[in-house]
Formats: C-alpha cells, sequence, structure tokens
C-alpha cells in the first residue's frame, strides 16, 4: 500500500508543482491583506489550491503519459511504468473531470472561459496533435501562463481585490514562470535531443537559451521595484521586498542554469 501511494505522488509529481502552487498563494497573500476584511475570502484560497491540485497533476500525469516512449530512452519518470495505460487514462479522467468542474461551477462566465482556456492550454502542451511543448515560443508561453498566472487569475477574479495591483502580481508570476521553464529546458537540453524532443531550448541552442534567461532575469528583478512607485515607498517596499523573497528559487535555479556547461 505504501509503495502505491509512494508511485501515485510520483505519478502526479506532487514535487513540482507544490512550488507553483506556493507562490501563488503569495501573491493571493499580497492582494488579500489591500482588502477590507480579508479572513472573508479565504475560502477562495482553499478553491485555489484544490484547482491547481488537481490541474498541476493533471498537467504533469499527461506530460508523462504523453511522453513515455522519449523518457524512457533517457531514465526519466519511470514511475508511468508501474501503471497500466487503462489506470493511467483513469487517473487522468477524474483529474480532468476536477480541474474543469471547479471553474465551472461559478457562474461568472470569465471564470468559465479562464477555466476552459487554461484546461485546454494544459491539455495540448503535451498531447497530439497540438503538443505546444515542441512548437518553439509557443511552448515557453504555455508552460509560463498555464503553472502559475493563468491559476492565480482564477482567485483575483472571485475576490474583489485591487485590479491594478491583481495585473501586476500576474506580470510577475509570468516571470517566475518564464525564467523556470527556460531554465527548466536549459537543464534537459540533452536529454530532449537524446529523446528526440524540440523544445524551444534545442530549438534555438543552449548558448541562445542562456541569453534569453540571462535577460529575463535581468527583467524580472527590475520589474520588481515597480511597487515602489505604485504604492508608495513603505507598503512598497514591502511588497517588492516579498515578491524578491519569493523568487529566489527562481532566481537560484535560474544561476545554476546559467552555470551549466
Amino acid at each position: 500500500m505504501h509503495r502505491k501511494i509512494e508511485n501515485t505522488i510520483k505519478l502526479v509529481r506532487v514535487y513540482e508543482w507544490i512550488e507553483k502552487l506556493q507562490v501563488s498563494l503569495v501573491a493571493c497573500f499580497i492582494l488579500l491583506i489591500t482588502m477590507p476584511y480579508p479572513w472573508r475570502f479565504l475560502w477562495a484560497l482553499l478553491v485555489l489550491g484544490l484547482y491547481m491540485l488537481f490541474l498541476g497533476s493533471y498537467g504533469y500525469t499527461l506530460n508523462s503519459y504523453c511522453d513515455r516512449a522519449q523518457d524512457a530512452k533517457v531514465g526519466k519518470h519511470s514511475e508511468i511504468s508501474y501503471f497500466s495505460d487503462r489506470r493511467v487514462l483513469i487517473i487522468l479522467l477524474a483529474l480532468a473531470l476536477f480541474s474543469l468542474c471547479i471553474p465551472l461551477s461559478f457562474a461568472e462566465i470569465k471564470i468559465r472561459l479562464l477555466g476552459l482556456v487554461t484546461f485546454f492550454l494544459v491539455t495540448f502542451y503535451s498531447a497530439k496533435p497540438v503538443r505546444f511543448k515542441e512548437r518553439g515560443l509557443w511552448g515557453i508561453s504555455v508552460a509560463t501562463l498555464t503553472q502559475r498566472p493563468l491559476p492565480f487569475l482564477l482567485f483575483a477574479f472571485l475576490v474583489p481585490c485591487d485590479a491594478k495591483l491583481a495585473w501586476f502580481l500576474f506580470g510577475w508570476l509570468c516571470f517566475i514562470g518564464l525564467v523556470m521553464i527556460v531554465a527548466h529546458q536549459i537543464f534537459d537540453f540533452e536529454n530532449d535531443k537524446k529523446a528526440g524532443v524540440y523544445t524551444w531550448a534545442v530549438k534555438v541552442g543552449k548558448g541562445g537559451a542562456q541569453r534569453w534567461l540571462k535577460i529575463s532575469v535581468i527583467l524580472m528583478l527590475a520589474y520588481i521595484l515597480a511597487p515602489l512607485f505604485m504604492k508608495g515607498l513603505i507598503f512598497g517596499s514591502a511588497i517588492a521586498l516579498t515578491l524578491f523573497i519569493f523568487s529566489n528559487v527562481a532566481i537560484t535555479y535560474s544561476g545554476d542554469a546559467l552555470r551549466k556547461a
């Protein structure tokens, strides 16, 4: 039983999507503290947490399933071999239903559209015939948007928040997602080449991807300073410092990717 639970956790790749949830919750908490009576909207955090749990598990499981032949060539994500195709498809169906049902359970059309668009992008990031993953900048863009910014918008649409601040935080999450996916593709460069997965990094070359990553990190650090001009010196400094602290994982990961020969 313990082994089955362990393999299931590996299959849905909890350790890969949990960081996305954490940084998205940071953005939500910043929105909450600018609102009157923020405790009235804690339920929206629970909604977001459940949504990202199901959507993240769905996206990563589908990615492992669609890439199982390529991953086997380089010894990645072997946990999928512990499950029959039928069982994986049942798991995917259950995760897909929950991922769709959460946004579709709300009456507002913008929330429903957000849920449908996000689900489409997550599905066809890995799945054929679209497979955004191997369509150059489309792959970078889809991975950037679906893992943090678009789920965060679900929370922002559910609460009466400061719209300008919400869109600013959306931009910060876009930067986090961008530097993380570019760094990830740099780390996976050799494996992807060997497996025949033609990601954006494989197409532009490792050197080109590292140059893009360096520019993206610099722009992200400059972007983090914007609250000083938006919210005043004291509150703006607090927001900027918070964003910098929670950008540290992306900065460190990017630094390691830039040093990779």
